[in-house]
């Protein structure tokens, strides 16, 4: 299973403001219709406990995990290696094109992920391993970080990117994780792309 974590530009706890870009004395423009809010370059801050939390943050970051097992090198042809590589920073990119138009951290992880259940490189979606009776059985798990909701499939076998499967299960479902056919029934109901389970080997 492929991994991708988003920070969009949400809420960002802030301490210390002498450590965050911030002259001690810089000025500070109080809100009248907010009065516990404060203007500073690089976004508005609140009172927050004994320190302040801003509620915009740039910048924004994106990290991607091509999945479980090991890509050795020395194991693939040089064109294997550049390939994988090449999919790696087109999925950085579809998430950052994401995060760069002010787009959901979610947005941006399902898009990074998408990327790499396309890919025959990676452990998850297209190019799969292969369970002990040589079928695919396919993971995923999202969670919205604002509010802690998440959503999973396992042990899938019919869903093309079960990334979108999961989030439709946080979003459409009273569930938190469906499993096997059932997850497979519940996202061909959700419309999304079905694929017989051949579609999965590579090899």
């Amino acid at each position: 299973m492929s991994a991708a974590w988003g920070l969009s530009n949400k809420k960002h706890a802030v301490r210390d403001l002498r450590g965050d870009g911030f002259r001690a004395n810089a000025p500070v423009a109080r809100d009248e219709a907010r009065p516990d809010a404060f203007a500073r370059p690089g976004g508005r801050l609140r009172r927050a406990g004994h320190g302040f939390e801003r509620e915009t943050m740039k910048p924004v970051a994106l990290a991607i995990h091509g999945g479980c097992g090991v890509m050795a090198k020395s194991d693939l042809r040089e064109e294997e290696w550049e390939a994988a590589r090449a999919d790696l920073a087109a999925s950085l990119r579809a998430g950052w094109a994401v995060l760069s138009k002010g787009g959901s951290a979610l947005d941006a992880v399902e898009a990074a992920v998408v990327v790499m259940e396309d890919s025959p490189h990676f452990n998850a979606g297209y190019g799969a391993a292969l369970n002990e009776n040589a079928e695919h059985e396919l993971d995923a798990s999202i969670m919205n970080g604002a509010d802690l909701d998440a959503g999973a499939v396992s042990a899938a076998s019919r869903i093309r990117n079960p990334v979108k499967a999961a989030r439709a299960v946080m979003e459409k479902s009273g569930a938190v994780l469906l499993t096997g056919a059932a997850a497979d029934r519940f996202a061909e109901r959700c419309g999304l792309e079905m694929v017989a389970p051949d579609y999965f080997t590579t090899k």
